[in-house]
């Protein structure tokens, strides 16, 4: 059976990485089939929002197969090709933790736009006890998601992060009492975005997360603006205003 799954409902794919024996961790081979999957699905016009979680209900994902760290066919920087994949995707991303997360699993959970958890959930980044450190790209993304004083809590501790710290760094975007809620609060959450335009969607997440991470580019964001303006759209949206109904957005 594949180590990753691809699910769809509506407007919505989901991804799921289906190694629970082994909390769901990723070796260079899941990495890179799990790029070229998000690239398929990036350019797929029937689908407009993404959901990634994890098989299970312990881990959502423990970053590197820990064999593969330790014979060094995977670096400290191996999940920043990921990350930055999801960061750069057209279409929103929601991270469905079905449990605790470790290691590089906490990268992509921070790639994604949105983060819904559990109750109870825990974090744990062991790097700096292996002697390793995070990319320049990993690093941004911490600090753009988190800030500096809880990137270096994660960090530099590397030691578990209980529930209530992540709730105070503003960890998750929502938060159920167990999976079975966790999973509705983030389907609605997807379809709601799956539904919203994809072109004003796209532009504004690509100018915020650009903003958060100091790679902010004035003239392409003048660019994606002007073309929501010029959209058939922004037509849609303002005539579905006027006749009070919902909008049905084609991306153009």
């Amino acid at each position: 059976m594949s180590s990753l799954q691809i699910t769809q409902h509506g407007m919505v794919s989901t991804l799921t990485i289906n190694r629970p024996e082994k909390h769901n961790s990723l070796s260079p081979t899941d990495i890179e089939q799990m790029m070229s999957l998000l690239d398929s699905l990036d350019q797929d016009p029937n689908v407009r929002a993404l959901v990634i979680t994890g098989s299970g209900d312990t881990t959502f994902c423990a970053g590197a197969s820990f064999d593969n760290v330790k014979d060094g066919s995977l670096r400290g920087d191996a999940f920043s090709p990921l990350a930055r994949t999801i960061q750069s995707l057209s279409i929103p991303s929601v991270c469905l933790l079905n449990g605790n997360v470790y290691g590089g699993g906490v990268e992509l959970a921070l790639a994604c736009d949105f983060r819904c958890g559990i109750e109870g959930a825990q974090l744990r980044v062991p790097i700096a006890k292996l002697g390793l450190s995070y990319s320049e790209y990993g690093l941004k993304l911490y600090h753009a998601k988190l800030g500096l004083a809880a990137s270096k809590r994660i960090l530099l501790g590397a030691d578990t992060v209980d529930f209530d710290a992540l709730q105070s760094m503003s960890f998750f975007d929502t938060v159920s009492a167990d999976l079975t809620s966790a999973r509705a609060q983030c389907a609605q959450l997807s379809e709601q975005l799956s539904q919203r335009s994809p072109l004003a969607l796209n532009t504004m997440r690509k100018a915020l997360d650009g903003l958060s991470m100091q790679s902010f580019d004035a003239t392409e964001f003048d660019g994606n603006e002007q073309a929501c303006f010029d959209s058939e759209d922004k037509q849609e949206g303002f005539e579905a205003l006027l006749a009070r109904r919902d909008p049905e957005f084609n991306g153009c």
